[in-house]
């Protein structure tokens, strides 16, 4: 049995899609790519001997555990070799200083410069209550490889994020939207590692720098056991974008968007020569009004607030000194706590579409360096499958995650290549031993329908203006402002680990 390297097996999808030899794919994946969308060097490790595949028994690792790299075989066969494991703490913390604390740059955070004790003790405070309550028992994933000041896919400018390499994003995008989708199961079997929902348990990403990237709640208590408060949110979902689902225009304009066939109903303040709602906004502003007041909605925004707040407290002081900024300069204020913009992702009716939120390859490249919330709802009555349906992929971090309904998910979206995928038939490298497949599981009627979404996010013009103080960017050049943010100092003040709790 003969092992490629993920280099090597990168140049065989690059060959197939373009053309090109494999010799030629694999060096010009060689130039900046050492996992499949990672803008780094590939490292001496990607390739391992043949002997030590040999010599290796093959392992069951059973969930939670973390492997530091695995390898396939040309012949997809697995190969039967782990360089090491590693089960995560789940009850011992301690507050610790960042291992690369200001490394990336000699000059001062340009948001609030040091976290002062006495802030960092009411971080604490805060965090450990609400832990206590809510998320005493979270399981702690650590990536080996992955770093989010190396490997984040940012703009130039440092303010934004941008596409992965040409040729990766194009095979990715082409082999998930073959009708058969066997290359990109492929892909993500031999690619990523699988993190399944642990029942009433949050999950924390960490990268190799210990920075905390992601962040899996367990389900929301105001939604997961309520069926009054689900229904409630579905109602509220129709009434605000049935109009817009039974417009043929709005049919037709979707079929161009990363989520085809489905109504994102944006609703938001974006910026261009200064904040402006969104046109969905302003046609349906009596409808936006009654939505947001909605009981279920408060509650909502408020449980989002609360777990950024806890959880990444370096994103949500750039956001509130974002929303002081415009409070005073601009005369306007967020209307979904501290985010400005939210996307409410429903289905079209009728045969033909898909009943689902299930979202192709994309980079939600014009956010700003920070996180986005992904909250899963679903319809009254359906029978979604969440253990098999729609798991989000996070490429360049080697992660495909299940989103069961009602929890959330907190992460990058500007800086990772994402997109959903069905789990069944993908033969991972790691498996878990309780996963369905064909011999235990048989599909059920409708187990894909009934899944939509909810996203919370920032778009990166409205920090332009506040952290420059200029109205646009062409006024900060003329001021002489660059234009541009320093990403690493951006991405340190973020998700500095000093902030958190994180395992021994």
């Amino acid at each position: 049995m003969n092992c490629t390297s993920l280099v090597e097996l990168q140049a065989q999808y690059v060959a197939r899609a373009s053309g090109i030899t494999a010799v030629e794919a694999e060096a010009e994946a060689t130039r900046g790519i050492g996992t499949f969308g990672s803008t780094i060097q590939p490292a001496e490790d990607f390739t391992f001997p043949i002997e030590s595949a040999h010599a290796q028994p093959p392992v069951e690792i059973e969930w939670g555990h973390m492997v530091e790299d695995m390898d396939i075989s040309s012949d997809n066969e697995i190969c039967p070799i782990i360089l090491s494991t590693t089960v995560g703490e789940h009850d011992t913390y301690s507050v610790v200083d960042s291992p690369n604390k200001h490394k990336a740059s000699g000059r001062k955070k340009h948001r609030g410069g040091q976290t002062t004790q006495s802030k960092a003790d009411k971080i604490i405070k805060k965090r450990s209550k609400y832990r206590a309550i809510h998320y005493s028992n979270d399981e702690v994933e650590i990536s080996p490889s992955y770093s989010l000041l190396n490997h984040g896919l940012h703009s130039q400018t440092g303010w934004s994020g941008t596409k992965p390499v040409r040729q990766i994003y194009d095979i990715i995008v082409a082999a998930w939207s073959s009708p058969d989708q066997t290359l990109i199961r492929q892909m993500v079997g031999s690619h990523c590692r699988p993190i399944q929902y642990m029942e009433a348990r949050g999950t924390i990403f960490r990268d190799v720098e210990h920075k905390i990237f992601a962040y899996r709640t367990p389900p929301a208590p105001l939604l997961h056991n309520d069926q009054e408060m689900q229904t409630e949110l579905w109602n509220g979902i129709q009434a605000l974008v049935d109009q817009g689902l039974r417009s043929r225009t709005i049919q037709k304009e979707s079929k161009k968007h990363v989520r085809p066939q489905l109504f994102p109903s944006y609703l938001f303040l974006y910026y261009l020569q200064a904040p402006t709602l969104s046109s969905y906004h302003k046609q349906n502003m009596d409808k936006v009004q009654a939505f947001n007041q909605l009981r279920v909605i408060r509650h909502l925004i408020g449980w989002v607030e609360d777990v950024v707040s806890v959880m990444f407290p370096g994103v949500a002081e750039r956001y509130q000194l974002c929303i002081d900024w415009h409070r005073l300069h601009t005369h306007v204020e967020p209307h979904y706590g501290i985010f400005w913009n939210l996307s409410i992702n429903a289905w079209f009716p009728g045969p033909g579409h898909p009943q689902r939120i299930h979202c192709k390859p994309h980079i939600d490249s014009k956010n700003i360096v920070g996180v986005c919330v992904l909250v899963v709802y679903t319809r009254p009555g359906a029978c979604f499958d969440h253990q098999r349906r729609s798991w989000i992929v996070l490429w360049e971090a080697g992660l495909v995650i299940e989103l069961p309904p009602w929890v959330m998910f907190i992460y990058p979206s500007s800086l990772f290549f994402h997109f959903n995928i069905d789990i069944q038939d993908i033969k991972f490298v790691i498996t878990n031993r309780d996963r369905p497949t064909p011999a235990n599981s048989e599909p059920m009627n409708e187990d894909e329908h009934g899944r939509g979404s909810l996203v919370f996010f920032n778009q990166a013009t409205m920090f332009q203006s506040s952290e420059t103080g200029k109205g646009t960017l062409v006024e900060a050049k003329k001021a002489g402002h660059s234009g541009k943010t320093d990403y690493a100092i951006d991405v340190q003040a973020a998700f500095d680990a000093s902030l958190h709790y994180v395992p021994l």
